[in-house]
């Protein structure tokens, strides 16, 4: 294992000449050295490893074989020399997480041509019923970042503290890392963590750095979702402007998928089908596209929402007229009465109510517990809604 945290090809040669390829670690999961080359995109130590007929599928105790800690991280080269070693694409973790599942959230299409190519089926599960084609809708507005951390009564915790001058030597990662949690952030992973163990004792050995401050004589890890940004994400040729993310190819998985044969009716563990996501989110062309691969516009979940009450909720105009057009009833109800016209006039979407008329809406429906459109829009002080309904001839 050291050998591969430290690039040491020709330490890496002499330790296989009389340790097992497949020995395992129980300090990182119980991970073999081609699961750890693998999570790091080291593809010179996955040759030398596969040469000696490392097992291509062995799993870790979470399950993540070494093609599906390939792409988590992103490390195109690595998927494709595992994919050609044999590797299985539909290998799923203790999640029944699987590569296509992973790279389709992380919107990589690179990687998920390959994974398809190489006989990836589009419509496998994880342990929440979702498939990569849901996983790729969610996602294509980009991945929600979580919140900052907060105290216990509700403020945002300080920020890290600021460095302070370049010491020799500098803290141990656990420290350091130790000192973060006290602020409130978050342990880095414990393979991640080792893995900065063994560079920061390597870093020892070598001596203080005699380059640019921060940059140790063995250069940055290998880049990776989990490690530094790739080469000019921090400028220079190809990088993304100030303040931007790397672009994802979330609907660019969509379409990979939907040629592969994806379920277009694939839902989650609530029934909501993945056209009603994309159009609560508003994305009319994914719409389009499912409903081209055969997605069901009457669908319903388990409360009864429709794609076209979901649209409704953000004032979606453009994605609840493409989902009218394609035969969506304007007249659905969830289970509790609510109607997509009810929806509309909740929200103040004055056009959106418009359009819904102009289609047949019944204006004057009550739900269950006897509240209209009209009732709703005034509740809600939507002086616009409540003269078109009134207009209308809402009662």
């Amino acid at each position: 294992m050291r050998a591969i945290h430290t690039d040491d090809v020709s330490g890496l040669r002499t330790a296989l000449q009389r340790a097992d390829p497949n020995g395992r670690d129980p300090k990182m999961n119980n991970a073999t050295p081609l699961n750890v080359a693998s999570f790091m995109g080291k593809r010179q130590m996955v040759d030398e490893l596969l040469a000696v007929r490392a097992n291509v599928d062995v799993q870790d105790d979470q399950g993540a074989s070494p093609l599906l800690l390939s792409v988590v991280n992103g490390h195109v080269e690595v998927s494709d020399t595992l994919l050609r070693a044999g590797a299985n694409p539909n290998a799923a973790d203790k999640r029944g997480a699987t590569a296509i599942c992973m790279s389709c959230f992380h919107g990589d299409v690179d990687l998920a041509r390959k994974l398809l190519r190489g006989g990836a089926n589009p419509n496998s599960k994880d342990s929440e019923g979702a498939t990569a084609l849901l996983m790729a809708v969610r996602n294509a507005k980009g991945i929600q970042m979580p919140p900052p951390p907060k105290d216990k009564d509700g403020k945002p915790l300080p920020p890290p503290p600021e460095p302070k001058e370049q010491q020799w030597p500098p803290p141990p990662p656990r420290e350091y890392f130790a000192e973060m949690a006290k602020h409130g952030h978050p342990m880095p992973p414990a393979e991640v963590l080792q893995q900065m163990e063994d560079d920061y004792q390597r870093m020892l050995r070598e001596g203080p750095p005699k380059g640019p401050p921060g940059m140790g004589p063995g250069g940055p890890p290998p880049a990776g979702r989990g490690g530094p940004p790739p080469p000019g994400a921090m400028g220079g040729p190809g990088a993304p402007p100030p303040g931007e993310m790397p672009k994802m190819y979330h609907k660019e998985c969509i379409e990979e998928l939907i040629a592969a044969g994806a379920d277009a009716n694939v839902a989650d563990g609530q029934g909501m089908s993945v056209l009603m996501v994309a159009a609560d989110m508003g994305m009319t062309d994914v719409c389009d596209k499912l409903v081209k691969a055969g997605a069901d516009v009457r669908c319903k979940d388990k409360g009864g929402l429709t794609a076209l009450t979901m649209s409704c909720f953000y004032g979606n105009l453009e994605t609840a007229m493409l989902l009218a057009d394609r035969g969506s009833d304007v007249n659905s109800v969830t289970k509790d009465g609510c109607t997509p016209l009810m929806v509309s006039a909740a929200g103040s979407h004055k056009e959106l109510a418009e359009f819904l008329i102009s289609r047949g809406a019944d204006i004057n429906k009550k739900r269950d517990n006897g509240t209209t459109a009209l009732s709703l829009a005034k509740q809600e002080q939507a002086a616009a809604v409540v003269e078109v309904l009134l207009k209308n001839g809402a009662m």
